[in-house]
Parts: structure tokens; C-alpha cells; sequence
């Protein structure tokens, strides 16, 4: 048996949450999967549901890892709630972790515990897609959804201020929620599948402390019912976009110029700017690779991230009371979700025009060649196409 989509999570009252957003769902016969089923743009969704009813990550590890041997589901959504720890995090706001690591794993040495952080990745180009979901439809929900934090996993509940120090201490500073399951499912995921179609999605119920005084004031109903109305979202947008493109031809177009300025106060007076194209009929996420430079070519000493071309998707905005102020950190990664018949804005690698002799810049200027740019871009079914060809100015 196949699906296309399995959402599951730990505890029943957190799946009962995404069923009640559904039109019709059915309990399949001597078997803990449901069918959930959803109309959406006159089309009939179909959702399997699955809960262990049990918390903690040996018993949902063991009870995932039969479901997805089972139905060999696309994609995987984990939902249900979890403790935020950051002070600009609410509860209710929902948490969609970059990566899971299971904070109790490591050894002590000497009376000292010292952890291993081994961790595992949630899907990249899901999380891209949810950002993309969460900026059509931010002016309509009451809730912040956060995509670039990470999750810690323990085989407890936490409520208490000094366990929750401990664990914050020894964990990575990008440490956005605690909670008992997520790890063991994303091993899971990782050993039994080659393509990552796997997310959590969680809403804050409480800050790992003074969790009774949460609950009594509504934070795992308000978290419950925020992390189903994401993932129902995500399913409906998924069903939006997803893209048959099998069998097209490459149809990404790609332009290369060459910019030079004497400024003397210009980090980078040598560049070579990047414009790609998306020709196909659907959107595409393009991710640079990698980067091979012709021998006399050298990047520029100061660029450090910059080892491949990156894509420059906004500049950091902040807020005050009055305004909007945009400041001059940028913001770059090496994927990059393009609409059908979209430009990238902003692409370009910096070259050192001081490793060149004057002869050997013109004859690069003059040849219209750098070196090899490795890309790939992805249609949402993961379905991957690389190509390769030279930068050319």
C-alpha cells in the first residue's frame, strides 16, 4: 500500500486536531492507520493518519518505522506540541525544526558530560516550501511560524527551570524546542529512505517550565490545534504546486557578466554577476553546488562564503516603533525557490583581480570563461537534474 501523505504524531488528541480539519475520515479496519480525506479546488486530498497514542522515541521510533515500511508515504509530517525556549517565541506559534538531535546522547568523562550532538535533517526543500506557504499566508493566521532553529529530543517531560538551563546549556545555540519523539523519527526517515520528504511541525505549548500554569491558561490546546492547521495548509499547498515535469528538457537559462569598479571602498572590485532564468511551466528550487575555477582564476581572499555562487535572498529587516529599517547584512544561501518564468535577483562570485596580471584578466575577459558552475535544481517530488557548464562574462 502507497500514500501520498502520512501525518503523524505522538498523541491522539494531537492527530484529532488535524482530523477535525478534514471533510471525512475513516478508522481502516483492524489497523491503526486512518484516511483522512479533504476536498481542496474541487479535488479530494487523501491523508494517512497514524498515532502511537504513546510519548517518547523508542515506541514511536519502532511504530513509524513499521507505518512508513507499510505505506511508503512521499511525505511525512510530525505534528504536535512542544517547549520553545526563546523569549521572542510564543506559545501557539509553531516551530518547524531544521534539525533534531537527542540532547542525552554523548558520554561522561570525569564527572562531566559531554555530548556528541549527532544529529539529522529535516527535509530542506519542505522547509523551503513552508516559508514560501508561510509568506502567502502570514496576514491570516494568528500564530509565527519559525523554520531555522533546532529541535532537542529527551526521554522526558520537562518542567523545571534547572533541567531546562542544563539542556540549553550543552545543546547548539541555534536550540529552538524541546520535546520526546522527533530524533527517533528522523533517524527513521534517514535509514529507511534515500529522498528527505520528512518534517516536524509543533506548536509551543509551554517553556519547559511552569508548564501546569501554561496549560491551565489554554497553550497545548491553542499549540495542538496551531501545528494541524500548518500542516493541513502545507498538504493543501503541496497539492498547489506539485510539479509533473517528466521527460522536458533543461529550460533554466543563464546569463553572466562581468562588473569592475576602481572604488577604493569596495569590499569586492571584481565580480562576476550571475542571471538565471526558470523557463519551465513550474516552480523549481536551483541549488549551487559547487564551483571550479580555471587555474588562473582565484576568488578573492575576503570571501569566505562565497566558495560557490550564492543567492541572495533578502536583506535583514528589523523594526522599530515607527518604522522598517532595512540594514546592509545580507542574506545569502545556495538554493533557491524559483516561480515559473522567475529571475534570480541577486547571484555573483567575487574574483581577485590582483591574482591576475593585466594579460591574464583581459584574455579572461576576452575567452568569456571562469571555470565550472555545478547546479541542480529539484521539482517538489524531489526528482533531481544536475547540469553543469562553464561562467562565462
Amino acid at each position: 500500500m502507497n500514500c501520498k501523505y502520512l501525518v503523524a504524531s505522538a498523541l491522539q488528541e494531537e492527530l484529532n486536531e488535524f482530523i477535525s480539519l478534514g471533510d471525512e475520515h475513516i478508522q481502516l479496519p483492524t489497523s491503526e492507520i486512518g484516511q483522512l480525506k479533504t476536498n481542496h479546488a474541487g479535488k479530494i486530498i487523501k491523508v494517512a493518519t497514524f498515532s502511537s497514542n504513546k510519548m517518547g522515541m523508542p515506541y514511536n521510533g519502532a511504530k513509524l518505522m513499521q507505518i512508513t515500511n507499510d505505506l511508503n508515504p512521499k511525505f511525512i509530517l510530525f505534528i504536535g506540541t512542544c517547549a520553545g525556549i526563546r523569549e521572542e517565541h510564543k506559545i501557539g506559534d509553531v516551530l518547524i525544526p531544521d534539525r533534531v538531535f537527542s540532547y542525552e546522547s554523548g558520554k561522561f568523562e570525569k564527572g562531566v558530560f559531554k555530548p556528541d550532538f549527532y544529529s539529522c535533517e529535516t527535509s530542506g526543500l519542505l522547509r523551503t516550501h513552508a516559508e514560501l506557504l508561510l509568506h502567502k499566508i502570514k496576514d491570516s493566521i494568528d500564530y509565527k511560524v519559525y523554520t531555522d532553529g533546532d529541535f532537542a529530543s529527551g526521554s522526558a517531560v520537562i518542567n523545571d527551570p534547572e533541567k531546562r538551563e542544563e539542556i540549553i546549556k550543552r545543546s547548539p545555540r541555534k536550540l529552538y524546542g524541546i520535546e520526546m519523539e522527533s530524533y527517533s523519527v528522523a533517524c527513521l526517515d534517514k535509514i529507511l529512505r534515500d529522498d528527505n520528504n520528512f518534517l516536524v511541525i509543533k506548536g509551543i505549548s509551554d517553556p519547559a517550565k511552569n508548564k501546569d500554569q501554561a496549560e491551565a491558561s489554554g497553550g497545548k490546546e491553542i499549540a495542538k490545534q496551531h501545528a494541524a492547521d500548518f500542516a493541513m495548509e502545507f498538504i493543501k499547498y503541496l497539492e498547489d504546486i506539485s510539479a509533473n515535469e517528466e521527460g522536458q528538457e533543461n529550460k533554466i537559462e543563464i546569463g553572466f557578466r562581468a562588473s569592475k569598479t576602481d572604488n577604493p571602498e569596495t569590499t569586492y572590485p571584481l565580480k562576476i554577476l550571475i542571471n538565471v532564468q526558470n523557463n519551465f511551466s513550474k516552480e523549481i528550487v536551483l541549488e549551487s553546488v559547487s564551483l571550479k575555477t580555471f587555474d588562473s582564476v582565484k576568488l578573492h581572499p575576503r570571501s569566505k562564503r562565497f566558495k560557490k555562487p550564492l543567492f541572495l535572498i533578502r536583506k535583514k529587516i528589523t523594526y522599530n516603533k515607527e518604522k522598517i529599517v532595512t540594514s546592509e547584512e545580507h542574506v545569502y544561501q545556495d538554493k533557491i525557490l524559483l516561480q515559473a518564468n522567475e529571475s534570480v535577483i541577486s547571484c555573483w562570485i567575487p574574483i581577485d583581480e590582483n591574482s591576475l596580471t593585466e594579460s591574464e584578466l583581459q584574455k579572461m575577459i576576452d575567452d568569456h570563461k571562469v571555470g565550472g558552475w555545478s547546479c541542480q535544481y529539484f521539482f517538489l517530488d524531489n526528482r533531481k537534474k544536475n547540469f553543469e557548464f562553464e561562467i562565462s562574462i
